[in-house]
């Protein structure tokens, strides 16, 4: 989408100015040293943040992308097979792992291998 202005600081000026933006309502905070701090990161904070700075002759800009991960909930399975039965194929049982962003890979073993 377009760009929208979040924290802004003079190099005059000490204090900080936050623009009305919902999303990071009470969630920023830049440092005297132009260290911009997002805290409760949420997925929907997983995108491209440029730091400009603006003098009397020009405009520079420094752009980040911020990567969101969410640790998954622990393996489980569901649906077990009750018995198995030779030279058949049966379900073994359902692997879920819930929550996690980015998806992640779930990958079966068998004796260690």
């Amino acid at each position: 989408g377009s760009p929208v202005f979040i924290a802004f600081r003079s190099s005059t000026k000490k204090s900080v100015q936050y623009d009305d933006v919902p999303e990071y309502k009470n969630r920023l905070s830049l440092s005297e040293n132009y260290t911009l701090s997002i805290s409760n990161a949420k997925i929907s904070d997983e995108k491209r943040f440029v730091c400009m700075l603006v003098t009397e002759d020009n405009v520079f800009e420094a752009p980040t992308v911020v990567k969101v991960s969410k640790q998954p909930s622990k393996p489980e399975i569901v649906s077990k097979a009750p018995f198995l039965e030779t030279e058949k194929l049966k379900k073994l049982g359902e692997c879920i792992s819930k929550d996690s962003y980015p998806d992640g890979n779930i990958t079966w073993y068998r004796n260690g291998k």
